[in-house]
């Protein structure tokens, strides 16, 4: 997914990409600062994603379990 992303950011669903790396570090890596920092990008990147809402809810419930970078708002 990462070469995905770096080969063609403005490709077709590099939001999608991102929002799947995001729950493979969360999930099954357990890496959630790593997690965190992928649902933060496409709340930056891509805000009118369908992806959006729910990576601004992991990313919140990262940022308070794990204390993820904090975000402006």
């Amino acid at each position: 997914y990462e070469q995905e992303i770096s080969n063609h950011p403005d490709g077709l669903m590099p939001d999608k990409a991102l929002y799947l790396l995001a729950q493979i570090e969360e999930n099954n890596l357990e890496q959630p600062d790593k997690a965190a920092e992928y649902y933060k990008q496409i709340i930056l990147k891509y805000p009118g994603s369908y992806y959006v809402e729910d990576a601004r809810d992991r990313y919140r419930h990262l940022s308070k379990t794990d204390a993820a970078p904090t975000m402006p708002n």
